[in-house]
């Protein structure tokens, strides 16, 4: 500890999650198509991502160097062309569990740099907030997995069912950037 850091200054920490920003035309295209078929309450998602770490924190003194360190993963996906399983939502349509995200199921493997940035953050005395999910880039959502959700009624789901069934899904996506930033 230097001598003008006090204890509870090195003892702070920070909140950061790392990501692949994705192409957003095809993405927006997608979302004007769906728009007219989601429930009026749900927030569009504007910023097309798939998390790698949805949140970890850090010591706050470590945090530029850790963030520099998380995107020197760049070089790997820069301008890779990720594949589109298909739209679609969670919890499925047709389950008991309210419906919250749409979204776009997207084919990348992440297990590998995952477990490489999570080493990082370990090394430097930080640790995961958020498990890792399922590679996605959200469309429309209600709120967050712990968030209470209102069941969509029949004609709702049948509405939303059937625009996801028709709507022009692009065959893959274009990583723009690998980011690590503080929230």
């Amino acid at each position: 500890m230097s001598s003008t850091q006090t204890e509870s200054e090195t003892m702070q920490t920070r909140d950061a999650w790392t990501y692949l920003a994705m192409s957003n035309e095809a993405v927006e295209a997608l979302r004007d198509e769906l728009v007219s078929a989601v429930p009026d309450e749900w927030e569009r998602i504007d910023d097309s991502h798939i998390s790698i770490l949805p949140g970890f924190n850090l010591p706050a003194q470590e945090m530029p160097l850790v963030i520099h360190i998380l995107e020197s993963v760049r070089e790997h996906y820069a301008e890779t062309e990720i594949p589109v399983n298909g739209v679609e939502c969670f919890h499925e349509l047709d389950e008991d569990e309210p419906s919250f995200v749409v979204k776009l199921d997207m084919e990348i493997d992440l297990e590998a740099v995952r477990a490489e940035q999570e080493g990082v953050i370990e090394t430097y005395g930080g640790s995961l907030k958020y498990d890792p999910v399922e590679p996605h880039v959200t469309l429309f959502k209600a709120g967050d997995g712990g968030d209470e959700h209102e069941p969509l009624s029949d004609a709702q789901r049948s509405e939303l069912s059937e625009a996801i069934d028709n709507v022009d899904v692009p065959e893959t996506l274009t990583v723009e950037s690998v980011e690590a930033e503080t929230f």
